[in-house]
C-alpha cells in the first residue's frame, strides 16, 4: 500500500472516531436536558399522568401540555368569576402575539368551572385563536402553582424554570419584558 493511500485511510478512521464522539456527546445532551426539564417547575404544574387529572380543552379532548415543553410558556390562570381575568385574557392575548414565531405560546387554564361555562364567558370577552384554551375541573394547576389570587400567570423559560410569577394584573410592557427574559434565559 502507498503512502498516500495509509494516509487517506488513517484520516477517515479519526474522521469517524471524531464524527462517533460528536454524535455521543450530542445524544448526552439531549438526554440531560430532557430529564432537566422532565424535573423543571413547568414540568411538575402542566404534567398529566395516571395520578393526575388531565386537562382539557375546549372540544373535551384530553390536553397534553407537556407538549409545550421547551418553549417559552405565559401560563395564565383564569375564571369567569374574576373581573380582571378578560382584560387580562386579552392583553395578554395581543402583548404574546408578536412572539409566537419565536415560539412564545399562551396557555389561559381555567380555574374549576365546566366548560359550558368557561366557554360562555370566553365568547363574551372575546379571546381568540392566539390562546390555547384549557378547562381544569379540579384546579390542580393554581394548587401546584400555590396560587393565592386572581388573576396569576407564570412566565417559563424554554427549559421550564419559572421566570416570573405575578399575582395580579399585569401590564402590556411587563408581559413583554417577562417574555424577553424568557427567550434570552440559558
Amino acid at each position: 500500500m502507498t503512502q498516500t493511500k495509509i494516509a487517506i485511510i488513517t484520516i477517515a478512521i479519526l474522521v469517524g472516531i471524531l464524527l462517533l464522539g460528536v454524535i455521543t456527546i450530542a445524544v448526552l445532551n439531549q438526554r440531560e436536558t430532557s430529564r432537566e426539564l422532565a424535573a423543571s417547575d413547568a414540568a411538575g404544574a402542566l404534567n398529566t399522568n395516571a395520578s393526575t387529572s388531565p386537562y382539557t380543552d375546549f372540544d373535551g379532548n384530553p390536553a397534553n401540555l407537556e407538549q409545550y415543553l421547551g418553549q417559552v410558556l405565559v401560563v395564565n390562570s383564569w375564571a369567569s368569576w374574576s373581573p380582571s381575568s378578560a382584560t387580562e385574557l386579552n392583553l395578554l392575548a395581543d402583548a404574546v402575539s408578536p412572539f409566537t414565531d419565536e415560539g412564545v405560546v399562551l396557555i389561559a387554564i381555567n380555574r374549576a368551572e365546566s366548560k359550558s361555562l368557561a366557554e360562555s364567558y370566553l365568547e363574551t370577552i372575546g379571546v381568540d385563536q392566539r390562546v390555547q384554551l384549557i378547562v381544569d375541573t379540579t384546579d390542580r394547576y393554581y394548587r401546584e402553582i400555590g396560587g393565592y389570587t386572581m388573576p396569576e400567570t407564570v412566565f417559563y423559560d424554554q427549559k421550564g424554570n419559572i421566570v416570573a410569577h405575578v399575582r395580579g394584573a399585569l401590564t402590556r410592557g411587563e408581559v413583554e419584558q417577562y417574555i424577553e427574559e424568557a427567550l434570552t434565559q440559558d
